[in-house]
């Protein structure tokens, strides 16, 4: 019964963590698919693997997470949703880099270490901005 309330409490959050963590998964996947099986270039591989997780990302916080079923707003909740992934892959380019090519970290651990960085700021922005009317934590 406790741990029920509290994760009931945090709902959002933990929904929010179940969603991005499928995201994360379908883009570590690729994105070890494509450097290693495939061949690309790391950041390329990265790149591509973000495209393909912002759908999958965008849709379960949509529907599920935040429990949004309106068509209506969906073209504005596309767009800041995608405003904010631009920039997180941004960053994310940036970060991947410099711990790849500087700190000679593998590819995969600097993946997951900017992933679970860029998820924090994420979500407040997704929160606050894309999906404000919606639900309250």
């Amino acid at each position: 019964p406790f741990l029920h309330r509290r994760l009931y409490r945090h709902k959002i959050g933990v929904k929010y963590i179940f969603s991005g963590g499928t995201a994360t998964a379908v883009d570590l996947s690729l994105l070890y698919i494509l450097t290693d099986w495939v061949g690309l270039w790391y950041l390329a591989s990265a790149a591509s693997a973000y495209v393909v997780s912002f759908f999958t990302a965008f849709f379960l916080q949509k529907f599920w997470t935040f429990q949004d079923a309106s068509i209506e707003r969906i073209k504005k909740q596309f767009l800041m949703y995608g405003a904010i992934a631009i920039v997180s892959l941004i960053i994310n380019s940036i970060m991947m880099y410099v711990l790849v090519s500087w700190a000679h970290i593998w590819y995969m651990t600097a993946q997951v270490t900017t992933t679970g960085l860029l998820a924090i700021g994420s979500f407040i922005l997704n929160r606050g901005i894309t999906f404000k009317n919606i639900t309250k934590l």
